[in-house]
């Protein structure tokens, strides 16, 4: 209930203030969990994703944020996971894999922290590996304009990368290569959302 009103609340804000619209909600499962991967511009860009797709999911969330006396408690109430972004985050990964498999949407942003520009550097590929681990596919997003008022941003949501895609490039031998091959594809596929 909390999670729905909160939604209502900040897609209106965001329509009103920053023309805000969505593309693509076809591409969203109608069943299953899934990862939800897009390019992270600015502190408005999970509010503003999941206020607009209308399907109740799960988030990842940088350590210090959840830590925070007030706010802290109420994104972990609405489904924030915390992640420590300065290690291997099990506990993080084991949440993680567990939403997904049990059906829920999970909201992540490869590149860790915001940046202005998508780039094939910036785009971390282990989600990619976490979704098929959890046999669920990644469905990407990119988030278009620039958060002036009344200045115009667009979620574009793309069609899933599946579980069987991501499945043939883990079977690479070279782990490099491999992880360059996942990178490339997560970072070409938002980076043609973001510019729609």
């Amino acid at each position: 209930m909390l999670y729905k009103f909160t939604c209502f609340l900040v897609r209106w804000y965001y329509k009103i203030f920053f023309f805000a619209r969505v593309t693509g909600l076809e591409n969203l499962p109608e069943e299953g969990g899934f990862a939800f991967c897009g390019n992270h511009k600015s502190n408005h860009d999970a509010p503003l994703v999941a206020s607009l797709v209308k399907k109740r999911m799960n988030f990842l969330s940088k350590r210090e944020l959840c830590d925070a006396p007030v706010i802290g408690k109420f994104v972990k109430k609405i489904g924030a996971i915390s992640i420590d972004r300065d290690k291997k985050d099990i506990a993080a990964i084991k949440e993680s894999l567990r939403v997904m498999k049990a059906g829920m949407g999970l909201m992540v942003f490869p590149q860790g922290t915001r940046m202005k520009k998508v780039t094939p550097e910036s785009v971390k590929p282990g989600i990619l590996s976490m979704a098929h681990k959890a046999g669920v596919p990644v469905i990407p997003f990119g988030i278009a304009g620039e958060f002036k008022l009344f200045g115009g941003v667009k979620v574009n949501i793309g069609k899933p990368i599946t579980v069987e895609e991501i499945g043939k490039i883990l079977e690479i031998e070279n782990r490099a290569e491999m992880n360059s091959a996942l990178s490339n594809l997560l970072y070409t596929r938002i980076k043609e959302l973001a510019e729609e």
